[in-house]
């Protein structure tokens, strides 16, 4: 079961979205929101979350978006990032038309597992729950030593690790005091491949797009853990 981050292209527009309600006096309901930029974007896993904050799981229905947000406690998210970019062209060539039905059962019960330990703080079934079988597999070529990345990050003490999205950067879920190992055995492992890749080990952002006075507005700049 695959774990992602907002993509860029969904944060800026969530970001211009939030902005021009704003500007014309905040006009459009939180749910009306909620659905324009998932319809425009036409990924409500990438959108919704960018929007809301929190780690929040949804899908496009005839009548708008049906999202579930949860506000985990405790939790880490250590990403290791590659120095190279993987498209998302060639990602989706690596799928194949069909799978398996024995592959489509493993993650749907995963995918019902990795909601229940985040909702509820069982973080130890998240080992198994991240575990996939209809993206990582086809994909892992596209980002050398992703096996042995999720191998270091899981024997580091995470609680479940996987390739965010298609790639190229690798997720971990960890535990507070471990999260800070985890990543530098995450890029330790890419750099053994030969790979540079920074790591960086963050916070679940549970407030989501907001309009902040400008007086009130830092400047942001990521330093990488290792």
């Amino acid at each position: 079961m695959a774990a992602t981050a907002p993509p860029t292209s969904a944060a800026a527009l969530v970001g211009g979205a939030v902005a021009a309600n704003d500007l014309f006096g905040g006009q459009i309901a939180a749910p009306d929101l909620l659905n324009i930029v998932c319809e425009l974007d036409g990924h409500p896993d990438n959108a919704a979350p960018a929007l809301l904050g929190g780690l929040v799981i949804g899908t496009l229905t005839p009548v708008g978006v049906s999202a579930v947000r949860l506000e985990p406690k405790d939790l880490k998210v250590v990403v290791a990032v590659p120095d190279f970019a993987v498209s998302t062209t060639a990602a989706r060539r690596a799928l194949p038309d069909s799978v398996p039905h024995r592959d489509a059962a493993f993650n749907v019960g995963r995918s019902g597992l990795l909601l229940g330990a985040l909702a509820t703080g069982e973080y130890h079934l998240l080992r198994v729950a991240m575990q996939d079988r209809l993206h990582q597999p086809y994909r892992s070529h596209l980002t050398p030593g992703l096996e042995d990345v999720i191998d270091a990050a899981l024997d580091s003490g995470a609680h479940g690790a996987c390739l965010s999205g298609s790639g190229p950067t690798v997720l971990a879920f960890a535990p507070q005091s471990r999260a800070r190992e985890i990543a530098s055995a995450m890029k330790a492992t890419f750099e053994a491949r030969d790979v540079v890749a920074d790591s960086w080990a963050l916070d679940v952002d549970l407030a989501g797009a907001r309009v902040e006075p400008p007086e009130e507005v830092t400047a942001w700049s990521p330093v990488p853990t290792f």
